[in-house]
């Protein structure tokens, strides 16, 4: 015989608890990390960095010059490799 999920049939302890915290509970206002912190990136690979709009429309137009297909990793190829240039 299969068992039902949940309480017993008649239990009466739960009625009216729709679990979680009240609406417009504010116990947590406060708590958990600053704005900016970055203790949860370790190596890089989940951090965005957003590049000034100017910057990407000169990645662009490299692109365009060498001839490349615009695609996503053609972008990102040649933006590392002009970050390089930059930061050398």
């Amino acid at each position: 015989m299969k068992r039902k999920r949940g309480g017993q049939p008649g239990n009466k302890n739960a009625i009216g608890n729709r679990g979680g915290a009240p609406v417009g509970n504010r116990n947590a206002v406060g708590y958990g990390a600053p704005y900016g912190n970055k203790n949860a990136v370790k190596t890089g690979e989940y951090e965005s960095i957003i590049l000034p709009t100017e910057f990407n429309r000169v990645v662009v137009r490299i692109m365009e010059r060498k001839g490349m297909t615009p695609t996503w990793e053609n972008f990102y190829a040649v933006k590392n490799g002009l970050m390089n240039f930059i930061n050398d």
